[in-house]
């Protein structure tokens, strides 16, 4: 049988499915086939069970994800499903993440994103120009160098993300 998550909260482990006959049945975490949690609004299905407190979802597996933003060009909240404007948390001035204005659970965590940045570039064109040269003690060099450098950002981005307490939060301003 097939259903839409009318209501699921990650917090709690449970939620509910709504079928095609607008019946609701409870799930919880533990009837979830995967790793993947369902959000509110995928399109899911289950096995239909009648229990002591009513209908229940088991074997519950997700068929089609919700989009992940509606008409109004806003995201949707994977924990309470609600349209939002994630809010940015920046340290230092660097973005760390995204969170949900009314749940605070983290959106979009960019410390996962990696990018090389203008100083990641110049090191590979300097190491392409040490292999190319055909210069192997500068190739090594260059190469030594670039590992040094991705270990301090590697150091440095964990020692920042331990200490909050001079973390804020952006809103966006008004266009």
């Amino acid at each position: 049988m097939e259903g839409r998550v009318k209501w699921f909260s990650k917090d709690r482990g449970y939620g509910f499915i709504t079928d095609e006959d607008d019946k609701d049945h409870h799930f919880a975490v533990r009837d979830v086939v995967g790793d993947t949690l369902p959000s509110t609004g995928d399109t899911v299905s289950f096995g239909p069970k009648e229990a002591l407190r009513g209908p229940r979802a088991t074997r519950v597996s997700i068929v089609e994800r919700k989009s992940e933003s509606n008409n109004n060009g806003r995201a949707l909240c994977q924990n309470c499903g609600k349209a939002i404007i994630p809010r940015i948390i920046t340290h230092k001035g660097i973005p760390e993440r995204s969170i949900c204005p009314f749940c605070g659970c983290t959106h979009k965590d960019f410390q996962e994103e990696s990018s090389m940045g203008p100083i990641g570039l110049m090191f590979l064109l300097l190491l392409f120009a040490g292999f190319a040269s055909s210069a192997p003690k500068l190739f090594g060099f260059i190469f030594g160098l670039y590992l040094i450098w991705k270990i301090c950002m590697y150091i440095y981005r964990c020692s920042s993300s331990a200490k909050h307490s001079d973390a804020q939060i952006v809103f966006p301003s008004k266009k």
